[in-house]
């Protein structure tokens, strides 16, 4: 093992074959540069004489650059079996952090690349990325690993499970462009959502996906002007919700207007059965003391004495 200082411009840091982080917030890393220095220089190998090649730290590599360093401090270790590289650099890696999900894909893919067998991938890598040691799993990181950049971003900042991960492969290529400006503004919760929606719909309807999405933006007049994509996202959700749902959707918005027009107040949560099945409405608020307490209750009270009240009942009245 020996520390050598090598140039930013040496061939060593643009051959990217164990490289695995190419999605990651920058910032950090360059005030830690700017504050600290380089405190763990990146290492490597040496694959011949004078011929170098970056195993590790390569963020620290792409940071220096943009910070404009000439050269850097490079360890070199005394290493040429490839699978047992990548066993050093995952060993490394999660010794500081978790590997994501898109980390594990990569991986995966360069190990593929560099003629590691599907086999011992299963039988001596599975166990330290924690995936299960099935090629069906093996398989599902090298799709993940081919997605377009746009998509892998989103899957990577929403740090995305792998049940949603599966339901976007089910969409082509150029179904997930055009939904990703619309998913990356959503939370999870809300991008299972809508790729579940969609593909009902479709299945429904008889329809591919890419016809759906057109059809809402002429709906919607094609704004691609405009800025607001949070607010398009949404919606975007709201209408494959109505699409997939329209009775539910039609309740939901005139028990919503009902609530508006008897003053429900909006620190009193009230929740209607699912889809409105039966006359079971939950209300819940907190409380810090007994005069907050009463002071609900007669909230409560007042509301029960609007004759509009009993128009928030749309479900089935339970038999007696």
């Amino acid at each position: 093992m020996k520390t050598i200082n090598l140039s930013l411009n040496n061939p060593a840091f643009q051959d990217e074959r164990f490289r695995f982080s190419y999605i990651f917030a920058q910032d950090d890393l360059k005030t830690s540069l700017l504050l600290s220095g380089l405190i763990y220089p990146p290492w490597g190998i040496e694959e011949k004489k004078g011929k170098f090649i970056l195993v590790s730290g390569w963020k620290r590599v792409v940071v220096a650059r943009e910070l404009g360093w000439k050269e850097i401090p490079f360890l070199v270790i005394q290493e040429t079996k490839p699978e047992i590289i990548w066993v050093k650099l995952i060993a490394e890696n999660k010794a500081h952090r978790q590997l994501q999900m898109v980390d594990k894909a990569f991986i995966i893919k360069k190990m593929l690349k560099m003629g590691i067998s599907r086999e011992r991938i299963k039988k001596g890598i599975c166990s330290l990325l924690e995936i299960p040691p099935l090629v069906e799993w093996i398989s599902f990181y090298e799709h993940l690993a081919e997605l377009e950049r746009e998509t892998i971003k989103v899957i990577a900042a929403k740090n995305l499970p792998e049940y949603i991960v599966r339901l976007l492969f089910d969409y082509a290529q150029e179904e997930r462009q055009a939904l990703i400006p619309w998913l990356e503004h959503l939370s999870q919760n809300k991008i299972k959502e809508v790729l579940e929606n969609l593909q009902e719909i479709a299945l429904r309807d008889q329809l591919r996906p890419a016809q759906i999405i057109s059809a809402f933006r002429a709906l919607e007049g094609d704004r691609k002007g405009e800025k607001d994509l949070a607010r398009q996202a949404e919606k975007w959700r709201e209408h494959l919700k109505e699409k997939r749902f329209p009775c539910f959707q039609a309740t939901f918005l005139k028990f919503q207007s009902l609530l508006k027009e008897i003053n429900w107040p909006p620190e009193i949560e009230i929740k209607p059965s699912p889809f409105f099945e039966r006359n079971d409405l939950r209300v819940s608020f907190e409380f810090t003391n007994e005069n907050e307490l009463k002071h609900m209750a007669s909230k409560l009270l007042t509301l029960s004495q609007n004759k509009k009240i009993k128009q928030l009942f749309f479900g089935k009245s339970p038999k007696k």
